[in-house]
């Protein structure tokens, strides 16, 4: 089997409980998708001193950029990544299953693009977790959400490793899907709940979109059910993440 090499790109500030937590997890999938022919490296974008260096920890390597547009910032770390298989984009904030990680994980074998349709949000001061069926029909019913995304060279090649508008600091999910249909090169869409897994945007209270404006019309959680979701992330993370209902 051809051992695909795939970079994680993200971007990081602030929010250090949340990070810790999510470099716990990109070492688990590092882990997870070696077991898989899958070599992956990380690269982040940021700007503090202090997530530079929780990143470079975790064994990221860093490209140093202003927070502010964080279009920019994305394809900074973007460019970073040439030479790779195929890239991962994730927030810092964000996670996902060994369920989901096996699916992505074929795509990438397949060196096809893949998007996840569904997503839970979960926000860390109130214990609350929601889930988000995806986007209605309409103009935007094919774009999946913005995490967990798998783009293969072939993809990144014919757009010259940029994938945002360098002018945006919002909508940056819209702004990345709008240039991938440009080239009719939107990903194809898992869905997260048909695979019986989990990922989710994890919200504490210091984030560009705050926890009620994601996922509308989603649903709400019980405790009980919100917890037995949160139990498929690995340990390390449910250790190193804060979130009340995450025993």
């Amino acid at each position: 089997m051809h051992r695909a090499r795939v970079t994680l790109v993200t971007c990081v500030w602030q929010r250090r409980a949340v990070a810790r937590a999510f470099w716990c997890w990109a070492a688990w999938l590092r882990q997870s998708w070696d077991r898989l022919g899958i070599a992956l490296d990380c690269v982040a974008g940021a700007s503090d001193p202090l997530d530079a260096d929780l990143a470079r920890a975790a064994g990221a390597r860093v490209v140093s950029h202003p927070n502010a547009p964080l279009g920019a910032k994305f394809n900074a770390a973007l460019q970073a990544a040439r030479g790779s298989d195929g890239v991962l984009v994730m927030g810092s904030d964000d996670f996902f299953c060994a369920r989901v990680a096996h699916a992505v994980a074929d795509a990438v074998h397949r060196r096809a693009s893949v998007g996840l349709q569904d997503l839970y949000f979960a926000d860390l001061p109130t214990g609350r977790m929601k889930y988000w069926r995806g986007h209605r029909p309409g103009r935007r019913e094919t774009e999946p959400a913005g995490c967990g995304t798998f783009h293969p060279r072939a993809v990144l090649d014919a757009l010259d490793w940029t994938l945002w508008d360098a002018t945006r600091h919002k909508g940056m999910d819209h702004s990345r899907f709008a240039r991938l249909a440009a080239v009719d090169a939107m990903p194809a869409l898992l869905n997260v709940r048909a695979v019986g897994g989990f990922a989710v945007d994890v919200k504490n209270g210091t984030n560009l979109w705050a926890y009620h404006r994601c996922g509308g019309g989603g649903t709400a959680l019980t405790s009980a059910d919100a917890t037995a979701l949160w139990a498929q992330l690995p340990r390390t993370v449910v250790e190193a993440l804060p979130w009340p209902v995450a025993a």
